[in-house]
């Protein structure tokens, strides 16, 4: 079949610049470059890899693995002839626009017709590492690597392996966009992204791109270790010599300081465009490749004795087996790779441990100024993002990172460690935490051994960098999605202001929650992953399924990671309030008619098998039976049924949207919520025709409402209303589990929103006993906030009404409704209802599996502190509402940054 063309996608001068830049690397490093014809396979293949990794990002980067463009062209006789052809004329266009080599397009999940193009999406997600860097994140990790540089030079402290470390975090938290800030500290970061070459759909909506070079190099495992051990160590002595050689030039002229920090952020540059040939980072790459290429052959003659001095470099793949390579490797199969004890001994110096300090000694000795010894602040760090394959074994039978370490453990220690020189290695997966690389390999193990330690990960990114300001949006306007993106992760503003395309913005935060666009409710993972972010699952940590779960959790369905004990064992992880993943797991669990039965089946196996805490007092049921009622309100009475995504950013959320508190009060209840003296009725239902509800997901609390340290009862509940939270109390909370925030529609601005908040109160009891209907009349306002209100009385709205709801689930059915005849100053509406049936809750009808499963529900019946200065201060910010204190109430701090009293 003929090879389809497209339209060219380049003018005549990228072409051109292209075609040299093609031409320039082939005559750096590849030794038939001045033969007029192709003849080998291998020939056709190399041209073909350095036509794509030339391609401003427009051709498809698997092709730049060799075993793939190899099968391509064997595939294809007409790309050999137009190969041969391209070679002779030094002019490759036509291969460029083959559409056989494109980056594919990427498909909306709900709506496969429709694709956006790959550059594009390129382009608007690079967008967003150019706009203003916000939060305290830099400086949390800026201060970790300092403190970590400290810990690994104490001599008189137990000693850590070598000097490198991991971030850990899910998706769109801002691991990448934090590392390439860092160079805005002068610190010399040198970024490379080891992402897979053929990216799952929700990996290509994610940036930046693969850098092809190093990734080829690190992620394409050989078939036995040493010959990896090969390619690490050539990677090393390549990179400190790019590094030497580049500062050191720079260094040697005038304002030398100032060209080396702009050098350094140029290399943190991610900016997209397809008509930029020569950038910092490519100019980089490209020398990495050709240094990579002659430090591997360098050392393959190290072991066969051979001089090396002088030597060219074959940059000709290693396609057969009976390579030089593989023959030297065979050779280093004797050499002793025991580990060197850096506190009693100097390190053995290896065959190749020689060249790669060789290097290092130069670039740290020529450039003392950069790395001054006296010095713990980091100076240079390598940055591996996506670095999670590393940690795998491969088919060779062996852990590259394993490999990988123990490299850098040896020049670690080879000055004593008084460079502050740090290789970082980022990923979702906690499975990047868990390098271990001691005297033998063990597969459990997760630490040196040895008394050797290794760097607990970071993962402090922060929480609610674009959020408004409390007053910045009109209260009414809260469930527009453009303000419901402001909240959580940096991922969603960024995706807002960059595309023009709610659907996909949607779809992403759908896809990423699931781990895989199509939600399957029978999927254990993701059913935890939609109910856990709505409605706070506490997994137990002590069943043998739980650590999988949680870390799968991070990895592949958004879960947050808050820290991780010493020796890397238990992870503490939670969803933050985040309102528009709320939304996204609402769509799924609504989408169809058989997901929510299909998710509540799945989710009661998951409590009888003991994976999930029930709570003592009915709690999770009861989260499940409030907010489910809101759900299904929503998707039958509301205006805005929630049956498809907003056409734009503008629109409301109907999942966020206010709702009447009188009509989810008779859609919950029924009529007999009004079945009292008539009058009363007719003052109760008075009362609360203003109020509304918005409440899309719930935030759990570690402290009592009333221990507020300054921030009053009613700014706390509009801090709520304004994320669409509502709260679950702690176990010691007095008379109540639950608040949701109402809001009561009046004239006043903005300045005065929470002078027009109110609550519903709401006690869970699960007990068979006895009732406790006489627990309902202590609920009062004053009492639960510790206040009766921070504002005086007169200044309060006519005394705004508020709700007592005793939901006493464990008790035979039973219904009751007070309300004061009188204005008084307690003016409370008190509901008593018992059971959990079609008579106390009659929507529950129409729902018989919701109702099934909630009866079976109910008659189932401490994170390690954190001392550094900004990592407190970062752990706060995505612990939204867990007590009433500023740090966890105000999220304006998400874009902030705190300045560091002096001790």
């Amino acid at each position: 079949m003929p090879l389809e063309n497209l339209p060219d996608t380049f003018d005549n001068a990228t072409h051109d610049a292209l075609d040299r830049a093609v031409n320039e690397a082939t005559a750096e490093s590849w030794t038939h470059s001045t033969s007029p014809k192709l003849e080998s396979l291998m020939e056709y293949t190399v041209l073909l890899t350095l036509i794509v990794n030339h391609s401003n990002g427009d051709l498809d980067s698997k092709f730049t693995k060799f075993h793939e463009a190899q099968r391509l062209i064997q595939t294809h006789e007409d790309l050999r002839r137009m190969l041969a052809a391209g070679w002779e004329r030094k002019s490759y266009r036509e291969i460029r626009n083959l559409a056989i080599l494109k980056v594919p397009e990427i498909p909306v999940q709900q709506f496969p017709e429709q694709t956006i193009p790959y550059q594009d999406l390129q382009k608007g997600l690079s967008a967003s590492f150019e706009a203003t860097y916000r939060g305290a994140a830099i400086d949390g990790f800026y201060e970790y690597l300092a403190l970590n540089e400290k810990r690994f030079r104490n001599t008189n402290s137990p000693s850590y392996y070598a000097k490198f470390c991991s971030i850990v975090q899910s998706s769109g938290t801002g691991k990448s966009r934090m590392l390439t800030e860092l160079s805005k500290k002068d610190v010399i970061v040198l970024y490379m992204n080891l992402r897979d070459s053929e990216p799952s759909l929700t990996d290509r909506l994610t940036f930046p791109a693969r850098d092809p070079i190093p990734a080829t190099i690190l992620t394409e495992f050989p078939s036995n270790e040493e010959e990896y051990r090969i390619h690490c160590y050539a990677f090393f002595i390549a990179l400190f010599d790019i590094v030497e050689e580049q500062l050191s030039t720079e260094h040697s002229t005038r304002n030398s300081k100032t060209k080396i920090l702009r050098w350094a952020r140029e290399m943190c540059d991610m900016s997209y465009s397809p008509t930029r040939i020569h950038t910092t980072r490519s100019d980089f790459f490209d020398k990495l490749s050709q240094k990579y290429n002659k430090a591997r052959v360098d050392l393959v003659h190290r072991i066969d004795g051979k001089p090396v001095k002088g030597e060219r470099a074959s940059t000709e793949p290693d396609v057969d087996k009976n390579t030089d390579v593989d023959t030297a490797a065979d050779g280093i199969k004797n050499i002793s790779l025991s580990e060197p004890n850096p506190r009693r001994s100097d390190p053995p110096r290896f065959k190749f441990s020689t060249p790669l300090f060789d290097v290092y000694e130069k670039m740290t000795t020529r450039l003392g100024n950069i790395f001054p010894g006296d010095s713990t602040n980091p100076k240079l760090v390598i940055a591996l993002d996506e670095a999670q394959s590393l940690s795998s074994k491969c088919n060779g039978g062996y852990r590259p990172a394993d490999v990988f370490c123990r490299i850098v453990n040896e020049y670690s220690h080879q000055d004593r460690g008084k460079h502050a020189i740090w290789v970082v290695f980022a990923s979702t997966t906690s499975r990047v935490a868990d390098f271990s690389p001691p005297n033998k390999q063990h597969n459990s193990a997760r630490v040196s051994i040895n008394g050797e330690k290794l760097f607990e990960p970071y993962t402090q990114l922060g929480w609610d960098q674009n959020a408004p300001e409390l007053r910045e949006t009109d209260i009414k306007d809260i469930s527009r999605l453009k303000h419901i993106a402001s909240f959580g992760r940096p991922l969603w503003k960024s995706l807002e202001t960059s595309l023009d395309n709610v659907q996909l913005v949607m779809d992403t935060a759908s896809s990423k929650l699931c781990g895989t666009p199509e939600f399957d409710a029978k999927d254990t993972h993701q059913m935890l992953a939609v109910l856990g972010q709505r409605f706070g699952l506490d997994v137990a940590l002590g069943h043998p399924d739980s650590v999988g779960h949680l870390e799968k959790g991070v990895a592949s369905h958004m879960r947050i990671c808050l820290s991780t004990t010493p020796d890397r064992i238990w992870r503490f992880t939670k969803y933050p309030s985040e309102p528009i993943l709320s939304c996204a797991a609402a769509y799924a669990l609504h989408d169809s008619p058989e997901r929510l039965p299909a998710c509540l089946e799945n989710l009661l196996q998951a409590l009888n098998g003991g994976m999930i805490d029930k709570g003592k007092r009915g709690e999770m049921a009861s989260r499940l039976l409030w907010l489910l009622a809101k759900d299904l309100y929503v998707r039958t009475k509301a205006k805005n049924k929630g049956t498809e995504w907003p056409k734009t950013f503008d629109a409301h959320l109907a999942d966020c949207q206010m709702i009447s508190v009188v009509d989810w009060l008779e859609f919950v209840f029924g009529p007999q919520i009004w079945n009292a003296k008539e009058k009363k009725a007719s003052t109760t239902h008075e009362a609360f025709k203003n109020a509304y509800l918005n409440f899309s997901h719930w935030v759990s609390m570690d402290t009592d409402i009333n221990k507020s340290n300054g921030l009053g009862f009613d700014e706390w509940t509009l801090r709520h209303w304004m994320r669409t939270s509502a709260v679950q109390c702690c176990h010691q909370q007095p008379r109540i589990d639950k608040v949701i925030p109402i809001y009561f529609k009046g004239e006043h601005d903005k300045a005065s929103a929470e002078l027009q908040m109110s609550q519903i109160f709401i006690s869970d009891k699960a007990r068979e006993s006895t009732d406790s209907k006489n627990e309902l009349a202590p609920i009062t306002r004053g009492g639960i906030s510790g206040q009766d209100s921070e504002i005086p009385k007169r200044e309060r709205p006519n005394g705004l009404p508020y709700i007592a709801i005793m939901a006493d689930l464990g008790q035979p059915p039973s219904f009751s409704v007070t309300f004061p005849e009188r204005e008084t100053d307690d003016r409370c509406m008190r509901i008593y209802a018992a059971g959990i049936d079609t008579s106390t809750y009659p929507f529950l009808a129409n729902h018989s599996a919701l109702l099934n499963r909630l009866q079976e529900l109910v008659h189932i019946a401490q994170l390690p502190s954190i001392e550094r200065f900004f990592g407190k201060y970062l752990d706060a910010q995505v612990n939204f509402g867990s007590t009433p204190t500023r740090k966890h109430m105000q999220w304006e701090h998400g874009k902030s940054v705190p300045e560091k009293k002096r001790a």
